[in-house]
Protein backbone atom coordinates (compact mmCIF):
# COMPACT_ATOMS: atom_id res chain seq x y z
CA UNK A 1 0.00 0.00 0.00
CA UNK A 2 1.10 3.33 -0.88
CA UNK A 3 -0.17 6.19 1.26
CA UNK A 4 -1.64 8.63 -0.74
CA UNK A 5 -0.80 11.95 1.23
CA UNK A 6 0.67 13.51 -1.58
CA UNK A 7 4.33 12.80 -0.99
CA UNK A 8 7.14 11.12 -3.08
CA UNK A 9 7.36 7.17 -1.89
CA UNK A 10 9.69 5.02 -2.73
CA UNK A 11 8.70 1.28 -3.52
CA UNK A 12 10.23 -1.67 -3.76
CA UNK A 13 9.16 -3.20 -7.25
CA UNK A 14 11.83 -6.33 -7.18
CA UNK A 15 14.64 -8.14 -5.47
CA UNK A 16 16.31 -10.76 -7.11
CA UNK A 17 19.97 -12.56 -6.62
CA UNK A 18 22.06 -13.50 -9.28
CA UNK A 19 25.13 -15.83 -9.54
CA UNK A 20 28.23 -13.57 -10.07
CA UNK A 21 31.70 -14.05 -11.36
CA UNK A 22 33.96 -12.16 -9.54
CA UNK A 23 37.70 -11.02 -10.57
CA UNK A 24 40.10 -8.20 -11.15
CA UNK A 25 41.18 -5.85 -13.80
CA UNK A 26 44.21 -4.38 -13.87
CA UNK A 27 45.91 -2.23 -17.04
CA UNK A 28 49.35 -1.86 -14.61
CA UNK A 29 51.28 0.52 -17.46
CA UNK A 30 48.23 2.85 -16.69
CA UNK A 31 47.27 2.60 -12.62
CA UNK A 32 49.23 -0.02 -10.19
CA UNK A 33 46.46 -1.69 -8.75
CA UNK A 34 43.44 -3.50 -9.64
CA UNK A 35 39.84 -2.85 -9.96
CA UNK A 36 37.00 -5.66 -9.05
CA UNK A 37 34.52 -6.56 -11.77
CA UNK A 38 31.09 -8.92 -10.97
CA UNK A 39 29.83 -10.08 -13.98
CA UNK A 40 26.21 -11.81 -14.16
CA UNK A 41 24.03 -12.76 -16.91
CA UNK A 42 20.11 -11.83 -16.34
CA UNK A 43 18.44 -15.17 -16.64
CA UNK A 44 17.04 -15.85 -20.04
CA UNK A 45 13.26 -16.78 -18.13
CA UNK A 46 14.24 -13.59 -16.08
CA UNK A 47 12.97 -9.68 -16.75
CA UNK A 48 13.85 -6.47 -18.35
CA UNK A 49 16.03 -4.80 -15.45
CA UNK A 50 14.95 -0.87 -16.11
CA UNK A 51 17.42 1.95 -16.39
CA UNK A 52 18.04 3.21 -12.82
CA UNK A 53 20.74 3.22 -9.57
CA UNK A 54 21.51 -0.02 -8.25
CA UNK A 55 22.91 -0.94 -4.69
CA UNK A 56 26.07 -2.95 -5.01
CA UNK A 57 26.48 -5.31 -1.72
CA UNK A 58 29.26 -7.46 -0.94
CA UNK A 59 29.40 -9.87 1.89
CA UNK A 60 26.25 -8.38 3.23
CA UNK A 61 27.75 -5.30 3.24
CA UNK A 62 26.57 -2.15 1.16
CA UNK A 63 29.73 -1.15 -1.23
CA UNK A 64 27.73 1.83 -3.02
CA UNK A 65 25.62 2.52 -5.59
CA UNK A 66 26.35 1.76 -9.56
CA UNK A 67 24.06 2.80 -12.19
CA UNK A 68 22.39 0.46 -15.03
CA UNK A 69 21.49 0.21 -18.59
CA UNK A 70 18.27 -1.65 -19.58
CA UNK A 71 19.56 -4.99 -19.43
CA UNK A 72 17.66 -7.99 -21.45
CA UNK A 73 16.58 -11.64 -20.59
CA UNK A 74 19.89 -13.23 -21.72
CA UNK A 75 21.99 -9.97 -21.77
CA UNK A 76 25.45 -9.97 -20.01
CA UNK A 77 26.55 -7.48 -17.17
CA UNK A 78 30.03 -6.34 -16.12
CA UNK A 79 29.75 -4.00 -13.05
CA UNK A 80 32.72 -2.41 -11.49
CA UNK A 81 33.50 -2.65 -8.01
CA UNK A 82 36.10 -0.38 -7.35
CA UNK A 83 39.61 -0.71 -6.26
CA UNK A 84 40.60 -3.67 -4.66
CA UNK A 85 43.86 -4.14 -2.28
CA UNK A 86 43.71 -7.65 -2.17
CA UNK A 87 46.26 -7.74 -5.32
CA UNK A 88 49.91 -6.14 -5.12
CA UNK A 89 50.85 -4.94 -8.59
CA UNK A 90 54.00 -4.19 -9.71
CA UNK A 91 55.41 -3.00 -12.98
CA UNK A 92 59.03 -2.39 -14.19
CA UNK A 93 60.86 -1.70 -17.39
CA UNK A 94 64.01 -4.18 -16.73
CA UNK A 95 65.48 -3.78 -20.08
CA UNK A 96 65.31 -0.46 -22.44
CA UNK A 97 68.39 -0.78 -24.41
CA UNK A 98 69.45 1.68 -27.64
CA UNK A 99 71.45 -0.24 -30.58
CA UNK A 100 73.60 2.60 -32.05
CA UNK A 101 74.67 0.33 -34.82
CA UNK A 102 72.80 1.55 -37.92
CA UNK A 103 71.32 -1.84 -39.29
CA UNK A 104 69.94 -1.71 -42.68
CA UNK A 105 69.94 1.99 -41.55
CA UNK A 106 67.59 1.81 -39.13
CA UNK A 107 67.34 2.36 -35.53
CA UNK A 108 66.64 0.07 -33.04
CA UNK A 109 64.93 0.82 -29.32
CA UNK A 110 64.45 -2.63 -27.13
CA UNK A 111 62.06 -2.39 -24.10
CA UNK A 112 61.55 -5.21 -21.93
CA UNK A 113 58.34 -5.43 -18.88
CA UNK A 114 57.95 -7.39 -15.99
CA UNK A 115 54.83 -7.10 -14.16
CA UNK A 116 54.58 -8.92 -10.93
CA UNK A 117 50.99 -9.54 -9.39
CA UNK A 118 50.68 -10.95 -5.70
CA UNK A 119 47.59 -12.25 -4.19
CA UNK A 120 47.86 -10.91 -0.51
CA UNK A 121 44.74 -13.21 0.79
CA UNK A 122 44.04 -16.62 1.92
CA UNK A 123 41.65 -17.32 -1.19
CA UNK A 124 42.60 -17.66 -4.91
CA UNK A 125 42.08 -14.26 -7.14
CA UNK A 126 41.51 -14.22 -10.71
CA UNK A 127 42.94 -11.18 -12.63
CA UNK A 128 42.45 -9.79 -16.32
CA UNK A 129 45.65 -8.01 -17.01
CA UNK A 130 45.89 -5.34 -20.01
CA UNK A 131 49.55 -4.06 -21.57
CA UNK A 132 49.96 -2.31 -24.31
CA UNK A 133 52.48 -2.41 -26.83
CA UNK A 134 52.98 0.70 -29.33
CA UNK A 135 51.09 -0.16 -32.80
CA UNK A 136 52.54 2.05 -35.86
CA UNK A 137 51.01 3.80 -38.25
CA UNK A 138 54.04 4.54 -40.96
CA UNK A 139 55.43 2.08 -42.52
CA UNK A 140 58.96 4.05 -41.74
CA UNK A 141 58.60 2.10 -38.24
CA UNK A 142 58.29 -1.13 -37.35
CA UNK A 143 57.31 -2.81 -33.82
CA UNK A 144 58.22 -5.86 -33.29
CA UNK A 145 56.87 -8.41 -30.44
CA UNK A 146 59.77 -10.29 -29.39
CA UNK A 147 58.63 -12.38 -26.08
CA UNK A 148 55.70 -12.65 -24.29
CA UNK A 149 55.31 -14.72 -21.19
CA UNK A 150 52.84 -16.66 -20.97
CA UNK A 151 52.26 -16.63 -24.15
CA UNK A 152 49.80 -14.34 -26.41
CA UNK A 153 48.89 -12.78 -29.53
CA UNK A 154 48.57 -8.94 -29.40
CA UNK A 155 45.31 -7.47 -30.91
CA UNK A 156 45.26 -4.81 -33.82
CA UNK A 157 45.38 -2.07 -31.38
CA UNK A 158 48.64 -3.51 -29.60
CA UNK A 159 46.66 -4.74 -26.67
CA UNK A 160 48.40 -7.71 -24.76
CA UNK A 161 45.35 -9.53 -22.21
CA UNK A 162 45.97 -12.39 -20.17
CA UNK A 163 43.50 -14.00 -17.53
CA UNK A 164 45.15 -15.48 -14.48
CA UNK A 165 44.20 -17.71 -11.34
CA UNK A 166 46.63 -16.51 -8.36
CA UNK A 167 46.45 -19.19 -5.64
CA UNK A 168 46.61 -17.82 -2.20
CA UNK A 169 49.80 -15.49 -0.91
CA UNK A 170 51.49 -16.24 -4.38
CA UNK A 171 53.22 -13.79 -6.43
CA UNK A 172 52.76 -14.14 -10.19
CA UNK A 173 54.78 -12.72 -13.29
CA UNK A 174 54.10 -11.88 -16.82
CA UNK A 175 56.71 -10.17 -19.49
CA UNK A 176 57.06 -9.11 -22.31
CA UNK A 177 59.58 -7.61 -24.62
CA UNK A 178 59.15 -5.76 -28.49
CA UNK A 179 61.71 -3.68 -30.57
CA UNK A 180 60.68 -0.14 -32.16
CA UNK A 181 63.02 0.54 -35.52
CA UNK A 182 62.84 3.51 -37.16
CA UNK A 183 65.30 5.81 -39.47
CA UNK A 184 67.61 7.99 -36.84
CA UNK A 185 65.74 11.04 -38.68
CA UNK A 186 62.16 9.72 -37.61
CA UNK A 187 60.88 11.83 -34.27
CA UNK A 188 59.47 8.99 -31.99
CA UNK A 189 56.45 10.25 -29.69
CA UNK A 190 54.05 8.35 -27.41
CA UNK A 191 56.31 5.12 -26.33
CA UNK A 192 54.62 3.74 -23.37
CA UNK A 193 56.59 4.05 -19.94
Amino acid sequence: DIPSDGNPHQVNLFHSEYPIELNHFAIPHKVSFAYLQAKFTNPTDGVTLLPGTANIFRDQTFVGKTPLKNISPGQAVTLNLGIDEVLQIERELGDRQVDKTLISQLRRITYAYTIAITNLTEQPQTIILQEQIPVSRTEKIKINLQKVDPKIEPSKLGILEWKAAIAPNTKITFSYQYIVEHPPSATIQGLLN
